[in-house]
């Protein structure tokens, strides 16, 4: 019988990749960086949330769009992340609910809706942003092989 694990510990992140019915994407740049980097809404996992709660609690409180979780395009897992925890980070497929932004001014410096289209490389740098330890980057295609979600 393996013994219990003392102080192993894990923090959960969780991205919310929203979609309008324009087929746009929601980006955000986060105040906290000398030179923000556009990147896909999202945060840290409360105490017993679940994934799609997190993701629709931390894109609403950010962008102050509502949207509805539609599954999980992919996860990634990193050792020794925060405070010495494991981290597991997940982007979450979301329907966007209502569309006007209403940024939080505290967390945020700009957030729009990117036509991904007019923006392809910019989108796969938004996508990768939240990725950034990504050991197999042609898992970024994901992001173009998701079906639409009108």
């Amino acid at each position: 019988m393996q013994a219990v694990r003392k102080n192993y510990f894990f923090i959960t992140g969780v991205a919310g990749f929203v979609v309008n019915d324009k087929d746009q994407v929601l980006a955000i740049k986060e105040n906290f960086f000398a030179s923000p980097r556009w990147k896909l809404p999202g945060g840290g996992a409360d105490a017993g949330e679940d994934l799609h709660v997190t993701a629709r609690r931390e894109v609403l409180e950010e962008t102050g769009i509502d949207s509805e979780f539609q599954g999980v395009i992919c996860f990634r897992q990193q050792h020794n992340f925060r405070y010495g925890c494991s981290d597991f980070y997940f982007i979450c497929l979301m329907k966007a609910l209502t569309t006007e932004i209403k940024k939080c001014d505290q967390e945020i410096a700009e957030c729009q809706w990117m036509d991904v289209s007019r923006h392809f490389f910019q989108f796969i740098f938004l996508f990768y942003s939240n990725f950034l330890f990504i050991d197999k980057p042609e898992l970024l295609i994901l992001l173009f092989l998701t079906p639409s979600i009108k």
